[in-house]
C-alpha cells in the first residue's frame, strides 16, 4: 500500500479531535499523522512546495516520489474520508468537485476552530 500522511494543525483543537476520530475509524491503519509545525512537515515541503506552512490548512500526501499526490482543506478531508470503510468513504468522490465549492465552508471553520475549542500543546494519540 502507498505512504498516507495527513498533516494537521497539532496545536488545534478543532483538528486533535478530528484525528482521534479519525484514529478511531481507521481499522487498518492506513493514516499516519504528522504536525504541520513538526520535521515531518518541513521535509516534505522540500519536496512538496505546495504544501503551506500555514496552519489552517488540513494536507493529505499520498503515493511515493516522484508520483506523490497532495490534497488540500476540504479535498484532503474528503480523500481522507475515502479511505475509512462504509459509510465514510461514500463521501470521498466528492473531493473531485472544484476548490471553488468545496473550500469556502473549509475556510469559514479554519477562521474560527480556536474559538471552538482552546488550543492545545498535546497532539494526537497517534503519530
Amino acid at each position: 500500500m502507498l505512504p498516507v500522511i495527513v498533516l494537521y494543525d497539532s496545536e488545534c483543537g478543532v483538528c486533535n479531535r478530528l484525528v482521534n476520530w479519525l484514529i478511531k475509524r481507521d481499522p487498518h491503519r492506513r493514516l499516519t499523522f504528522a504536525s504541520l509545525h513538526g520535521t515531518t512537515a518541513r521535509d516534505l515541503r522540500r519536496r512538496q512546495p505546495v504544501i503551506p506552512s500555514q496552519s489552517d490548512t488540513l494536507v493529505l500526501m499520498r503515493g511515493t516520489q516522484p508520483h506523490e499526490k497532495v490534497l488540500l482543506r476540504t479535498r484532503a478531508v474528503l480523500g481522507v474520508l475515502a479511505l475509512l470503510p462504509w459509510p465514510w468513504r461514500a463521501l470521498g468522490p466528492l473531493r473531485f468537485l472544484p476548490p471553488v465549492i468545496l473550500d469556502p465552508p473549509y475556510r469559514v471553520l479554519a477562521a474560527v476552530r480556536n474559538h471552538l475549542t482552546p488550543r492545545q500543546s498535546g497532539q494526537c494519540n497517534r503519530e
